[in-house]
């Protein structure tokens, strides 16, 4: 899997729209973050662009974790709300917490 991926539209161009990963072995990552521009929020990118990221753990056999922690910016959505959305892409909570957020994850698709 990639370190970061950027979204581009259909000439190529790349969108505000970034998922950065950190590589804790060959078959687990953690996903450290998806920011999406503030004038590009709420249109669907973030969930493009954790598509390709969902779609390249799942060719690779990769499980992947993450801690949910929103923003404070008005469009972003409240942690109960990215809880709900990684949940309907395969996420669930696992035991404890971090410092940040719940921490959930992800096996890979077969």
């Amino acid at each position: 899997m990639n370190h970061g991926y950027i979204l581009h539209d259909g000439d190529n161009n790349p969108i505000r729209a970034t998922a950065t990963l950190m590589h804790t072995s060959p078959k687990v990552s953690i996903l450290s973050g998806i920011e999406v521009a503030y004038s590009l929020r709420r249109m669907g990118y973030g969930t493009r662009l954790l598509r390709v990221v969902l779609d390249d753990a799942d060719k690779e056999g990769v499980t992947l974790l993450l801690s949910v922690s929103s923003d404070d910016s008005p469009k972003a959505l409240s942690n109960v709300q990215l809880q709900q959305w990684y949940r309907r892409h395969g996420f669930y909570e696992i035991e404890g917490k971090s410092g940040t957020g719940m921490t959930m994850q992800r096996l890979p698709s077969e």
